[in-house]
């Protein structure tokens, strides 16, 4: 199963921009990922429609919500293993930018996530979310970073 990333994102804070690369890398050989970073546009609305146009052709759509679903670490490896299992080629994975995301990405969705119920600034959002695959998926690969 591949991992599709797409985030609004404005810049890049070299800081955050350097944790996410480093958890990308590790994610690579478990699930190959890609992240799409999009320029924030004039409105949500006008974001949502090129978050939605980036999505791959066929793929199994979360959205990053606070609302959304929480899971722990162990069943978010679980969840990684039954979408892989039932033949789920790409996870597109949602984030939006500074006012949140368009009702029509919600509505696209398969899946609601919430990473937290706090609100988070969307950069560290995906770094969250990067370290929070790669924890999975050792999780699923037996590896000891993950420690219960």
């Amino acid at each position: 199963m591949k991992i599709q990333i797409i985030a609004v994102d404005r810049g890049r804070d070299a800081h955050m921009a350097a944790l996410a690369e480093e958890y990308l890398k590790r994610l690579q050989p478990y699930f190959p990922t890609t992240v799409v970073d999009l320029k924030p546009a004039d409105s949500k609305n006008q974001e949502g429609k090129t978050q939605l146009a980036a999505i791959a052709n066929g793929a199994t759509v979360v959205v990053m919500d606070e609302r959304g679903e929480l899971f722990t670490t162990v069943e978010l490896s679980q969840k990684l293993e039954k979408w892989q299992n039932t033949g789920v080629g790409t996870l597109a994975i949602l984030i939006g930018g500074t006012d949140g995301l368009a009702p029509a990405v919600k509505e696209h969705a398969n899946k609601l996530w919430a990473l937290s119920k706090l609100t988070l600034p969307h950069r560290l959002a995906k770094v969250f979310l990067l370290e929070q695959l790669y924890r999975a998926a050792t999780i699923l690969n037996n590896h000891p970073y993950h420690r219960t």
